[in-house]
């Protein structure tokens, strides 16, 4: 399930984007409500972000995980975007459980 945010409904920058029934009930159910709002902090502080960002549920069938995913399109050189990932991990892994980060994972576009 993934969710585009259309340009009448995004928030300001620091405001978290709107996320589908499925998100929503996942992140509920998981205790990743709070954590969705600290790797959108994080990734807005890390990135050059170009909107949308998505929120996605994941099912793997193979290995029966699951997780939410946060896309991003970033804009920048590979050099610059790679150094960015590297702080948002630190950050990220810093500030959330390991049982609840890996229920968060990010997924970077460059543009």
């Amino acid at each position: 399930m993934s969710v585009t945010i259309p340009p009448a409904a995004r928030r300001s920058e620091g405001s978290a984007p709107v996320a589908s029934v499925v998100v929503d009930e996942f992140a509920r159910a998981n205790g990743l409500t709070d954590y969705l709002q600290t790797s959108q902090t994080l990734i807005r502080a890390s990135f050059d972000v170009a909107y949308p960002l998505e929120l996605n549920k994941i099912d793997d069938p193979d290995s029966s995980s699951r997780w939410i995913e946060v896309s991003a399109r970033v804009r920048g050189q590979i050099a610059e975007v790679r150094e960015a990932h590297r702080r948002y991990t630190r950050a990220w892994l810093a500030a959330v459980p390991t049982d609840k980060a890996l229920l968060v994972r990010l997924a970077i576009q460059i543009v």
